[in-house]
């Protein structure tokens, strides 16, 4: 599910909830998370405000998970409730299936964050569908009629006991016709396609099930929400096919890089490498001032391409958002694209969400960069922003004019004579792929200063 959600987190550890807002924030912005370690004034929230999740550490000095349940049972009975556990087991996962507790969460390891995610979607979804459903049993027909997407219910026999217009327009005949007709008439050649079994699963069941599949015989693309009763099922149908082709455009685009991208590598590195090689030859046999200018020149070559992969593989998507560490990406990314000379000051120990292999190339490009343009021993420093929202990496080189900070992120924008003006688009695409912002200003040093922002 994605589209903005409420979710409270309660947890008496402080650091615990700075890192589940940093991975939300990253990973989730259709989610506003509001953290909190005091559970007096999370009952107090709950009151106040139209939650749609809540997620409570279990073990707590003040109060309880279970106990925050309790109190929250009393006023919203079926709010989705997650409990954040350090333990896992078949008597603690009684415990909370007795107390009523929606899921639960163990704490630590790798993938926490992205479980706990997950979990509340799921929970939020269904929670949101089954007030929707509650909403249409008990308000007039009209309100139902202005829900864009087709809803209609059948009986236990499969008979059409009602439409909205939209269903109307899905079926393309009026609802007094159909009502009392078989949906399996309606829909020709169904008992072929994934939604004659998962409708029927719905139903035998009595459970709510969702399907997102191709509907052949109309050659669309559905999905949709199934909420069984007594009284039949009801049907929330929504065509995504539009959706789907944009997704099948986006994975064909996507391909073709690639294909590009082996090709430069292919095509233009190996003639490449035989030109540097042939040239070490010639260079051991004359002594010639051309030599040296050729080796620039091919490995100016070999930068363009480098930055030309970069462009066509990166920042287009992450692939994989891990916790990281700062200082170890930050003494990676030096080592390829230091100096000896120059000098880097890690001054922060931020931990921070992101795709590692593509935050090691953001890194690599702003070192490149402050190199080239501060001069073999500049001194480049790594820190966190004030309000811990993001970091900063400052330089004591001759800085960027302020009219021209806007241009540096354009393609083809360069301060050197050999630079290829694809080191920070590069940088800016893979950090808009992060949902994050990035600005350039002077430092303390007079020289430039990349403050990257999270959300």
């Amino acid at each position: 599910m994605r589209g903005g959600l409420e979710v409270l987190l309660i947890d008496d550890e402080a650091e615990y909830l700075e890192l589940a807002t940093g991975y939300f924030d990253a990973n989730a912005p259709h989610v506003t998370l509001r953290a909190t370690t005091d559970p007096t004034a999370a009952l107090q929230e709950i009151e106040n405000r139209d939650f749609d999740c809540v997620v409570s550490d279990y073990e707590m000095p003040e109060m309880s998970g279970l106990e925050i349940l309790e109190e929250v049972r009393t006023d919203a009975p079926t709010l989705p409730f997650i409990v954040l556990t350090g333990e896992g087991s078949e008597e603690v996962a009684s415990e909370f299936i007795s107390a009523g507790v929606t899921d639960y969460v163990l704490k630590g390891g790798r993938g926490q964050f992205e479980d706990l995610l997950d979990r509340v979607d799921e929970a939020a979804a269904e929670y949101r569908r089954a007030q929707f459903v509650e909403r249409a049993n008990e308000r007039p027909v009209d309100v139902i009629e202005r829900v864009t997407d087709a809803f209609y219910a059948v009986d236990e026999d499969w008979q059409f006991t009602y439409l909205n217009s939209a269903a109307e327009e899905l079926f393309d005949v009026a609802a007094d016709e159909l009502l009392g007709d078989s949906l399996w008439e309606q829909l020709p050649g169904a008992t072929e396609t994934p939604f004659f079994e998962a409708f029927h699963e719905a139903m035998d069941a009595g459970e709510p099930k969702s399907i997102q599949a191709r509907y052949g015989p109309w050659d669309r693309w559905f999905r949709a929400h199934l909420y069984p009763s007594e009284e039949g099922l009801s049907v929330i149908a929504h065509d995504i096919t539009e959706q789907k082709k944009q997704e099948d455009a986006l994975r064909h685009q996507r391909d073709q890089l690639d294909e590009f991208a082996s090709m430069v590598s292919h095509d233009l590195r190996n003639p490449l490498n035989v030109a540097l090689g042939r040239l070490e030859l010639v260079a051991e046999d004359c002594d010639s001032e051309h030599t040296e200018h050729i080796d620039d020149a091919l490995n100016r070559i070999q930068s363009i391409i480098d930055d030309l992969l970069a462009l066509a593989r990166q920042g287009e998507s992450v692939t994989q958002i891990v916790p990281l560490d700062v200082t170890e990406i930050v003494k990676d990314a030096w080592a390829s694209a230091g100096n000896d000379q120059a000098e880097m000051r890690v001054e922060t120990d931020l931990q921070l969400y992101a795709d590692e292999n593509q935050l090691i190339r953001v890194f690599e490009n702003l070192f490149r960069n402050a190199v080239e343009h501060g001069g073999p021993d500049v001194t480049v420093r790594i820190g966190t922003l004030e309000d811990a929202h993001g970091f900063y990496i400052a330089d004591d080189g001759p800085g960027i004019p302020p009219e021209e900070r806007e241009a540096v992120w354009e393609r083809g924008y360069t301060g050197t004579e050999d630079g290829t003006g694809l080191g920070l688009p590069i940088v800016k695409r893979i950090v808009d792929a992060h949902d994050w912002q990035i600005d350039m200003d002077e430092s303390e040093d007079s020289g430039a200063r990349i403050e990257i922002r999270f959300g």
